[in-house]
């Protein structure tokens, strides 16, 4: 065999090195990314409490008793809309009784702006949890610009109110909705 000649050997020679250079740079990117990765989950500590905080609770959507199946596509292609988000109901219950337990939240603060639908059952499960927080000795102030009747019923148990001087509560009172439409019929029927 011949010996390769030097134009052949200097490009092989200049291919290696990139080659080489190329792999080189690809693992100190992944190593990069490695560290990265885990600086952001277990290297960093999380910033200490305060000694004192409330709870911020804010339910965004409807409060469900179970969630509705998503489809995968849809929920890959558009971007849900707050009005389609739902909140477990036993999520918001046990969170209201974690806080009532736990020493350094003093108060609670409901933001129920965002909450879309509850119904008067639920509604009601939640104020039961709110009388155990404030049971504990721990105030409770709902904030809102503009409230709903299912909004301003559970903030109803709230030691104090708070709306914006150009807000609202629109109460159109709940006995408007009949639970059955069977007895919204009869009572629309006419005799003849």
């Amino acid at each position: 065999m011949s010996k390769p000649s030097f134009l052949r050997r200097f490009i092989g020679g200049i291919w290696n090195t990139i080659t080489r250079v190329r792999i080189a740079v690809m693992n100190l990117l992944f190593l990069g990314l490695v560290a990265v990765i885990y600086f952001a989950f277990v290297g960093a500590t999380p910033e200490p409490l305060p000694e004192k905080a409330a709870l911020w609770l804010n339910p965004v959507g409807s409060i469900v008793d179970e969630k509705h199946p998503v489809d995968p596509l849809q929920a890959v292609l558009v971007e849900p809309s707050p009005a389609e988000h739902e909140v477990l109901l036993r999520d918001v219950i046990e969170a209201i009784d974690f806080a009532r337990e736990d020493p350094g939240i003093n108060s609670m603060v409901l933001e129920l702006s965002g909450l879309m639908s509850v119904g008067i059952s639920r509604s009601m499960e939640i104020a039961a949890a709110l009388e155990r927080f404030q049971g504990a000795g721990k105030p409770v102030v709902a904030v809102g610009d503009y409230y709903t009747q299912s909004q301003y019923l559970l903030a109803s148990y709230a030691d104090e109110v708070i709306a914006h001087p150009m807000g609202g509560v629109a109460l159109e009172g709940f006995a408007a909705y009949y639970n059955y439409f069977a007895e919204a019929l009869d009572k629309l029927s006419v005799s003849v």
